[in-house]
Parts: structure tokens; C-alpha cells; sequence
């Protein structure tokens, strides 16, 4: 028999809230982020991981499935440090002016 699982309701009550969100962002995107929004609260507040199959899913810039919010997945962030500005041009030193005889 498998072990007991430690919050089992609050699992099911994410569960629940993503599962809603899916379903109702083609009806109303708005209703579907404050669903997420909501799921992401509760496991903050009951100290519970979401799997990390769920954080992919969601954008964090929107709080709606990637992809939903009309925007597409932004290029890769930069590596870090950037890097090195380009080169300035070499100035060729100034001749010195003439000296009158």
C-alpha cells in the first residue's frame, strides 16, 4: 500500500485551480490569471511546491499559459557578465604644428 500523501486536499485544490484555468482562459483570459494567481498564492501561503512540469507551463511575466498571452516565449536571457563593448578607433597622434623660422 502506498504511503499517505501530506496535503492531500491542498494538492487537489491546486490541481483544481490549474485544471480550471485552462478551461476558462478561451472564455475569459482575465478569469483564468486570477485562477493562476490564486493557485500560485495558495502554495505559497501552504509552503508547497508545484511540480516543475506546471512552472514551465505558466508565463511569469502574464500568470497565463505560455503562449496564451500573446506573446510568444522571448529569446534567451544574455550570459552574464555581457560582453565587452566593441573597440574604439585607433586616432593617429596629432603632428606638431610648424615652427615659424
Amino acid at each position: 500500500m502506498a504511503a499517505p500523501v501530506k496535503d492531500r486536499e491542498a494538492l487537489q485544490r491546486l490541481n483544481f485551480l490549474f485544471q480550471a484555468a485552462h478551461w476558462s482562459l478561451p472564455v475569459s483570459p482575465a478569469l483564468s490569471r486570477f485562477l493562476l494567481r490564486t493557485q500560485r498564492a495558495a502554495a505559497q501561503r501552504l509552503v508547497l511546491r508545484m511540480a516543475p512540469s506546471i512552472k514551465r507551463r505558466l508565463c511569469r511575466r502574464c500568470l497565463l499559459p505560455a503562449g496564451a498571452g500573446g506573446r510568444e516565449p522571448g529569446p534567451a536571457p544574455r550570459a552574464w557578465p555581457a560582453p565587452p563593448p566593441p573597440a574604439l578607433p585607433q586616432l593617429r597622434p596629432q603632428e606638431a604644428p610648424p615652427v615659424p623660422p
